[in-house]
């Protein structure tokens, strides 16, 4: 599934009603910051995987971070939701890697 930013109770809801095993952050790993948080807290409580990616919304994914994420498709459980800010650009690309697997 692809998804914008979701507050941690959506989040929990969403995690529930899609059975979903692993949450894929496109927006880094930011321990300082609310959502992130909210994110973290929403994954420990239902017990499913968080995956923390650094993905622009400007530029082209660094190959490192596009290899880390082929990574995480081959290697997580499934069904995943993609998140970023906006659920456009980052979660964009990173969906049309995974029809490209």
């Amino acid at each position: 599934y692809r998804s914008a930013q979701l507050s941690e109770r959506k989040l929990r809801r969403v995690i529930a009603e899609k059975r979903i095993r692993t949450v894929i952050n496109l927006r880094g790993c930011c321990p300082e910051t609310g959502w992130y948080m909210g994110d973290a807290r929403a994954t420990h409580a239902t017990g499913v995987s968080q995956e923390d990616l650094t993905f622009s919304a400007k530029r082209i994914p660094h190959p490192g971070e596009a290899r880390r994420l082929v990574e995480v498709f081959d290697h997580t459980d499934y069904p995943v939701i993609l998140h970023c800010a906006a659920g456009a650009d980052r979660t964009g690309i990173a969906s049309a890697v995974a029809v490209l697997l």
